[in-house]
Formats: structure tokens, C-alpha cells, sequence
């Protein structure tokens, strides 16, 4: 955070080589999960509502190569604190998914249910209506 009272967040996205720049102004301590969401799809120019965001960034720690997830409040707080000397901080990661709802979830099982029955028609299967999952037990050593 600078003196003019905002924070400045580096963030890539979609294995784009790009980086994208945030200005939030006010303090790190009153930036939110939820407006840092809604900021990274507004720069972005996607739908918050239609999209699914997983922020991640690497821990400024000595040989980190682990993911550090954003997943709420608390989790931004300690982001935007971690700096180094310099005052610098990880850039942000941001991998999108789009959100499936009820109905695009109902028309991909009919689809599914279609291609399966076209499949039974021409493999000969047309009495086959479902097939049995047979649970196996796994050795493990130990009984």
C-alpha cells in the first residue's frame, strides 16, 4: 500500500503471460474476499454470477513451491500484509471455471442419456438398462 491510501494487486490469469493491475483504494484491512472477486471480474470483464474464481498466490517463504488458496476474508488479509523488504508482493493467480447451473446440469444428463442410448442401439445392448457396480474389496494388508 502507498501513502495515497491504496493497494496495488499483480494478478495472471489463464496461463496468459499478461499481468493485469488492480487499484483498490482505501486500506488493506477493509478489501474483502468478495470485492477482490468482484474487482478481478470487472477488469476482466466476465460475469461474477455465470464465473467461478480460485485466487491462489506462492507464499514469500524460503523454497515455497506450494499454492497458498484464497478462500475467504482472512485468507485475502494475509495476502495483502505479505510483503518483502521492498514492499512487494506474490502476484495473484486467478484460474477460472464456469458454474454449471441446475438446468445446463439437466440438458448435459439428457445429452449423456442419449448418447448412451444410441450407443446400446448400435452395440446390440438395447436390453441393457443400467450396468451394476460391483464394490471390490481392496487389500491393504491390514484385516
Amino acid at each position: 500500500m502507498d501513502s495515497s491510501g491504496a493497494v496495488v494487486i499483480h494478478f495472471d490469469h489463464g496461463g496468459d503471460r499478461h499481468i493485469s493491475t488492480l487499484v483498490i483504494k482505501g486500506r488493506y484491512e477493509e478489501i474483502t474476499y468478495s470485492h477482490l472477486v468482484d474487482r478481478i471480474c470487472k477488469k476482466m470483464n466476465i460475469d461474477v454470477a455465470a464465473t467461478k474464481l480460485q485466487l491462489s498466490y506462492f507464499p514469500l517463504v524460503v523454497d515455497n513451491k506450494r499454492p497458498c488458496y484464497i478462500l475467504d476474508d482472512e485468507d485475502v488479509l494475509g495476502y495483502l500484509m505479505e510483503v518483502d523488504k521492498k514492499n512487494r508482493r506474490s502476484v495473484l493467480h486467478v484460474e477460472l471455471s464456469e458454474i454449471i447451473s441446475e438446468n445446463q446440469s439437466n440438458e448435459h444428463f439428457s445429452m449423456n442419456e442419449e448418447i448412451m442410448s444410441d450407443a446400446r442401439a448400435n452395440y446390440g445392448m438395447v436390453e441393457v438398462e443400467e450396468l451394476a457396480i460391483v464394490p471390490q474389496k481392496q487389500s491393504d494388508g491390514y484385516d
